[in-house]
C-alpha cells in the first residue's frame, strides 16, 4: 500500500560511506554493489557489526553530467 510522504526527525546516526561521482549510464553497471561491498569488507576489517541496511546517499543529481553520491 502506497502512503503519503511524511517528515520524521530522527536522531543522528554515524555511517561509512565511499563518496563518487558517476554517469547516471555508470549507476547501473554494478557500482553500487561493489561500493556495498567494499564497505562491508572494510567493516568486517574494523571488527564493526552494520546496525542498518545498506542506502544510496544522492548529494547531487543532475542527469546531463553526473550524480555525486
Amino acid at each position: 500500500m502506497i502512503t503519503e510522504p511524511k517528515v520524521e526527525q530522527r536522531s543522528e546516526q554515524p555511517y561509512v560511506a565511499i563518496r563518487t561521482q558517476v554517469t547516471p549510464r555508470g549507476l547501473g553497471k554494478g557500482l553500487v554493489a561493489r561500493l556495498f561491498s567494499e564497505v562491508h569488507t572494510w567493516l568486517e576489517q574494523q571488527g564493526i557489526e552494520p546496525t542498518d541496511a545498506p542506502f544510496i546517499r544522492y548529494l547531487v543529481i543532475d542527469m546531463s553530467t553526473k550524480f555525486d553520491l
